[in-house]
């Protein structure tokens, strides 16, 4: 893939890690496991369009949902969409995770607000952000295995710390 869609680490099942854990930096969400072997994984990253996040505009309060695109993603950006069309989300706003559906943990940091734009319905407003953790260049991360409000289909309790592996 492409250099934001997904990266390989150093730690896979054998160190507790699972499909959909959260992968972070101290910033903030980097992306989520998506295959483990036995010592590797690969993580998608907030960028690529088959990740998407419940998320809150700090500032606001407004609920939306993150969505990556191939477009955006050249420019290092993702969308947050379906937010209120009388939103006052603005440049500079904090996006950050809600916590709600069990796969996030709450308020981790995801990017900051770059422009608003209509929706083509025009029935809400959409957020342009560039991630809090800039793909490229992580080197890093933490996968989080487990957390209160963990929805508890597939149970861990270890945290891992690993390297982008594969450069």
């Amino acid at each position: 893939g492409q250099w934001f869609s997904a990266f390989t680490i150093d730690k896979g099942t054998l160190n507790g890690i699972e499909i959909n854990d959260p992968v972070i930096t101290s910033e903030g969400l980097v992306g989520v496991v998506v295959t483990t072997n036995l010592n590797t994984s690969v993580v998608s990253t907030i960028l690529d369009p088959s990740v998407h996040v419940g998320c809150v505009v700090s500032q606001t309060g407004d609920i939306g949902i993150t969505q990556g695109s191939r477009d955006l993603a050249d420019d290092g950006e993702f969308e947050v969409g379906y937010l209120p069309k009388n939103s006052s989300v603005t440049t500079g706003n904090i996006i950050i995770t809600t916590g709600s559906g069990g796969m996030f943990p709450k308020n981790i940091n995801i990017g900051i607000v770059q422009r608003i734009e209509k929706s083509i319905s025009g029935n809400s407003v959409n957020a342009i952000c560039t991630p809090m953790v800039d793909p490229s260049t992580v080197k890093n991360v933490f996968v989080i295995t487990d957390f209160s409000g963990k929805d508890k289909s597939g149970t861990s309790s270890a945290s891992a710390s690993s390297s982008k592996g594969g450069k």
